[in-house]
């Protein structure tokens, strides 16, 4: 590896001596730009799952939901998600801040992922038929 020293003149009389050791800049830029594309591809893969699943959510109301309760459960679908979104931030802060890590941000989240798996798998397979008029 290369290397250069340098004198610093911290007192006239004793000067500082200090290796400095010369990056290849193409290694650099060739690093950073691999680093970019492995993350850009993992941005563009996690919103193509974000938005991916709206659409998804919106097939199980219009699924399960009888015509006569459809929009409001889109309506509290919607108030749900507005309220849950906007206060995440502050509580993942909380509890951030009250462990001092984020061991336990991530902890509590995967617990919140499990329930939602579990409640999926627990939806009905198929569309109940309606009930006959009497």
């Amino acid at each position: 590896m290369n290397c250069v020293y340098t004198t610093l003149a911290m007192n006239s009389e004793l000067p500082y001596r200090r290796k400095q050791y010369l990056v290849d800049r193409g290694y650099q830029l060739r690093f950073v730009t691999r680093v970019f594309v492995v993350v850009l591809i993992v941005a563009v893969v996690m919103m193509l799952l974000v938005f991916g699943q709206i659409p998804i959510t919106d097939t199980i109301v219009a699924r399960y939901a009888a015509s006569e309760w459809r929009s409001r459960v889109y309506a509290v679908k919607f108030l749900l998600s507005l309220t849950v979104a906007a206060a995440a931030v502050p509580m993942l802060a909380v509890v951030h801040h009250a462990t001092g890590g984020f061991y336990w941000v991530f902890m509590i989240l995967a617990g919140l992922a499990a329930v939602v798996t579990a409640l999926a798998f627990a939806m009905p397979s198929r569309r109940l038929a309606p009930a006959a008029a009497e």
